[in-house]
């Protein structure tokens, strides 16, 4: 058959538009001529002349302008050939994701095939070319037709350490199933040798986690010792209601993290935990059991082993205007060298009931713990079987009240609260520290605790109440809060005379006075602050404020400052900004002014466009020795559409920079 004119061939997700074409059936073949248009599920492609076998769904296209489905790419070839329903043959052709009519980069190549079964692509003899210039040439280069994680390797990584010199990354991906991925990072550490960084992920049905580990022989600056990390990160779902949980790591040296790690975070390390919890729950309740040991890095005060720590939790749904029920029971044995050890047991049990209309709330509470020891290891007149059973009876109220001001849709309220506690004293002088900790009223924000001790060896004798009182201003059309202010004091009607060893009975009447505010100064701008006085000694003992500035133009900028009374003062600015439609800055500096020096600063450019970004970005902090520094340098390339090569700066900014998104 002969058509002219306006052809239009179709069979099943196939069509072929031309401007004549002829047809044989014996064989089911199209020869097309004149402005030819084939689509299919997978790709589209322009040619002035095609054949195409419809029965088989092979054909062969000459000088073909081509575009696969949903914009994942496009290019021109010489010659295409369909090999089948799900795979494609270019030669001589172009690859790119970038628009057809702004093509910043591109891929020349011999050969092209396309599985769209798969969906990847491989090209032989391939040209990277930014514009016209050839950058890159490599042999053979795969890639994805789709988001799937695919086998390769990474970019590669390099940072100075003034400990161990310039390290040089080079991290090979492999997919080993859809479940299954593992990551090998030769690093060669020029003043200390080769190690060698494996991360294995798994998920299935009833499991997920990762297993690390690193290894470095013989390293050149640790007289030749061997050094090594492994991690283990899992968590099983035994059944629908009992699940299993590990988390250990070991490292060979307790210099390890100082050495090798490349976040301040990490190079402060001073214990790593190793713990295994199992856990069983129902509608109400759980029961957990684990062990928890530490490997000590760097710490005088050396946390306990928990072996074995048993917990129950009982609490029955709450309903509106119900009595609530609480109970918890904790059986811990306490182990650690060379200092007292033992088992704890604590129940503890609450009763509250809370009344309440829209404009007032009460809410009395009535709370019964008993605390029971069995002891080794005591000294002097150390009971071996201290207990201690107390009472704590608190009554929490507050009112609401609102008024509606003259500017449109705008209310103000005002919440006045008072609450009060009451816990005689009972010396506990004979119980040991297992786990207990003052908590600091600065920061902590202790104006509505019981207790003034966190874990379960000291429970704080008081006699208290708490005077606060909030205001808000809220915008009813947008549902905003404008504005929150609050301040509050705890006035003590006793001493409190329960310590932790070395410390000397608390004859305050007050607390310090906690301010906060919070609030929008425009449209873009948010502030929050916070600030403790201290009405005895007249001065302020911590302040911490925030501002946070975000405009339409992807400008922002964050300023925090941290000040705690004779322990530390900081101050920190980051931001983003775009300095023209392509070009944007970013940064970072926290500044330790106690000390006069900076703790961390980074500062990077970012470029993008309609098809690629890049972004550089260096960053230099203080390792946990509090005198020598590492610096990083994050590069990052991205061909929108094909994939994201680089070291990380995406995650870097999004974690270090409030408010920034690729």
């Amino acid at each position: 058959s002969t058509l002219k004119g306006n052809v239009l061939i179709r069979q099943g997700n196939k069509t072929l538009r031309a401007d004549n074409a002829r047809f044989d059936n014996r064989d089911s073949t199209v020869t097309a001529f004149g402005n030819v248009l084939f689509s299919t599920d997978a790709l589209e492609l322009k040619s002035a002349e095609a054949t195409y076998q419809l029965r088989n769904d092979r054909g062969m296209v000459k000088d073909a302008k081509y575009t696969l489905t949903q914009g994942l790419g496009y290019g021109k070839s010489r010659q295409l050939i369909q090999q089948g329903k799900n795979k494609t043959l270019l030669k001589q052709a172009t690859f790119s994701t970038c628009p057809p009519n702004h093509r910043s980069w591109h891929l020349t190549s011999s050969d092209i095939s396309l599985d769209h079964v798969k969906q990847e692509g491989v090209a032989h003899n391939v040209i990277f070319k930014a514009g016209n210039i050839p950058v890159l040439y490599t042999p053979y280069f795969s890639f994805p037709l789709n988001d799937d994680r695919k086998s390769g390797f990474l970019t590669p990584g390099y940072r100075i350490s003034d400990r161990s010199g310039n390290i040089i990354s080079l991290p090979y991906y492999l997919n080993l199933a859809p479940n299954f991925d593992l990551t090998l990072t030769p690093n060669i550490i020029t003043r200390r040798g080769l190690k060698l960084d494996t991360e294995f992920r798994y998920l299935t049905q009833k499991d997920e986690g990762e297993i690390r580990f690193e290894f470095l022989p013989g390293d050149n600056v640790a007289n030749d010792d061997n050094r090594s990390l492994i991690s283990i990160r899992q968590h099983t779902k035994i059944s629908p209601n009992t699940r299993l949980s590990i988390n250990a790591t070991d490292v060979s040296d307790k210099d390890y993290f100082d050495d090798f790690s490349n976040t301040l975070v990490g190079s402060s390390i001073a214990a790593l935990e190793r713990r295994i919890d199992v856990t069983r729950s129902g509608k109400d309740w759980f029961f957990n059991t684990s062990l928890q040991d530490y490997k000590i890095l760097d710490s005088n005060n050396a946390p306990y082993s928990r072996l074995p720590e048993l917990r129950f939790h009982y609490q029955p749904g709450k309903k509106v205007g119900d009595t609530q029920y609480f109970f918890e029971t904790e059986l811990v044995n306490f182990q650690k060298d060379d200092d007292v050890t033992g088992v704890r047991l604590d129940l503890n049990s609450i009763i509250s009931k809370r009344y309440e209309k829209p404009a007032w709330y009460i809410e009395p509470s009535v709370q019964l713990r008993h605390t029971q020891y069995s002891l080794d290891k005591t000294t002097g007149a150390q009971s071996s079987a201290p207990s201690r059973t107390l009472p704590t009876i608190s009554l929490d109220t507050g009112l609401f009240f609102e008024r509606k001001l003259a500017t449109r849709n705008k209310i103000q309220t005002l919440e006045p609260r008072l609450f009060y506690t009451y816990t005689p004293f009972k010396d506990q002088s004979q119980i040991p520290v297992f786990d207990a900790a003052a908590t600091s009223f600065s920061t902590s924000t202790r104006l509505f605790a019981k207790n003034r001790f966190t874990g379960k060896d000291r429970i704080g004798d008081t006699n208290q109440l708490t005077v606060a009182l909030t205001t808000r201003l809220l915008d009813t059309d947008r549902g905003h809060e404008l504005l929150s202010a609050s301040i509050g004091q705890i006035f003590f009607f006793d001493d409190r005379k329960v310590t932790l060893p070395g410390e000397s009975i608390d004859d305050n009447g007050t607390s310090e006075l906690a301010l906060e505010l919070a609030g929008e100064l425009n449209d873009h701008t948010r502030i929050i602050t916070s600030t403790y006085w201290d009405p005895e000694k007249q001065k302020t003992t911590s302040t911490e404020a925030r501002l946070h500035y975000q405009d339409k133009h992807k400008r922002r900028i964050n300023l925090a400052y941290r000040n705690l009374d004779q322990e530390l003062e900081q101050a920190e600015v980051s931001f983003s900004t775009p300095l023209s439609d392509n070009w944007s800055l970013v940064g970072k500096l926290d500044r330790d002014i106690k000390n006069d020096r900076n703790l961390e600063a980074l500062g990077g450019v970012e470029y993008a466009n309609c098809c690629w970004k890049v972004r550089l970005v260096g960053r230099r902090f203080l390792t946990a020795d509090n005198t020598t520094y590492d610096t990083i340098p994050f590069i990052e390339f991205e061909l929108k559409g094909l994939g994201r090569l680089g070291t990380g700066a995406t995650d870097l900014l999004e974690e270090q920079i409030y408010g920034y998104k690729n």
